[in-house]
């Protein structure tokens, strides 16, 4: 609760990481290491975006990670 990285979900618990930069990538939604290569471009849920660089809009990266005891369920795209 101190570091403001609280969520809240009903049913199984998922990890969920949130991240805001400036300098994400596409490429950076596919690391299967959300932090170790995400806090270098950008800060974590609760923490402040500072010295936005002139002309560039944040940018927001989630990496959630299913409960293992959860059973395996199907994710629709639209």
């Amino acid at each position: 609760m101190q570091r403001r990285e609280a969520y809240a979900t009903t049913g199984t618990r998922m990890a969920v990481r949130f991240f805001g930069g400036f300098d994400f990538e596409t490429k950076d939604a596919h690391n299967r290491l959300p932090a170790r290569h995400r806090l270098h471009k950008g800060v974590p849920m609760g923490g402040d975006l500072k010295d936005a660089p002139k002309g560039k809009a944040p940018t927001f990266l989630v990496a959630a990670l299913k409960d293992r005891s959860a059973p395996t369920s199907t994710v629709t795209r639209s």
